[in-house]
């Protein structure tokens, strides 16, 4: 008996509230649900650059360092495409050189050294890549609202008709609001705490 008591309890608050939302309540409800992801979508990509300006930085540095040390350790300027190419000696580095530049530049490329910036380098680029899919996460669901808001918003009018579906479209929206919002802030917590 106390549980029916509590259950109409709990419909008579929904029956107010939903009775108390007004006729442009959808309207103002959607807007400022895009204008808010539009911002958070802003702010959001704004320090994603930032990140991938300091990863660039960072990967520039330690470009520089293995191309230093090759030039010299092994007295010559070289020329590559990518990186990762000198990582591992091969006989088609070496046309037009010395024998003597050759076996300085396969000892320098198995040194120990030389390695230890590879693997910096790889790990580097592992976590730009877990930096760039978690960030991925919280941008998909604010562009998934911002996309909600768009599609709902000339319709607020005609939903506000049905007063159930108006009430019930509000609380997932938040629900997925909320949600958002925890995804953003466990993205941007995870970034704080390995800046």
């Amino acid at each position: 008996m106390k549980q029916i008591i509590n259950s109409m309890a709990i419909v008579e608050i929904i029956d107010l509230i939903i009775q108390g939302i007004g006729e442009d309540a959808s309207l103002i409800f959607y807007s400022s649900l895009f204008v808010g992801n539009a911002a958070l979508v802003t702010l959001t990509a704004m320090f994603v650059i930032y990140k991938k300006q300091g990863f660039d930085f960072a990967f520039t540095r330690i470009e520089r360092i293995i191309v230093d040390y090759l030039t010299s350790a092994c007295k010559i300027s070289i020329n590559y495409g990518s990186i990762h190419e000198l990582e591992i000696f091969r006989e088609e580095m070496c046309k037009g050189l010395d024998d003597g530049i050759k076996y300085k530049l396969q000892e320098v490329t198995g040194s120990t050294q030389w390695k230890k910036r590879f693997e910096e380098l790889k790990n580097l680029r592992n976590e730009y890549n877990i930096f760039i899919s978690d960030a991925g996460r919280p941008m998909v669901i604010m562009f998934t609202l911002l996309l909600i808001s768009v599609i709902l918003l000339p319709f607020s009018g005609a939903i506000h008709h049905y007063l159930y579906l108006e009430f019930s479209l509000f609380v997932a929206v938040l629900l997925l609001q909320v949600v958002s919002l925890l995804t953003l802030f466990s993205f941007l917590k995870k970034r704080f705490r390995t800046s």
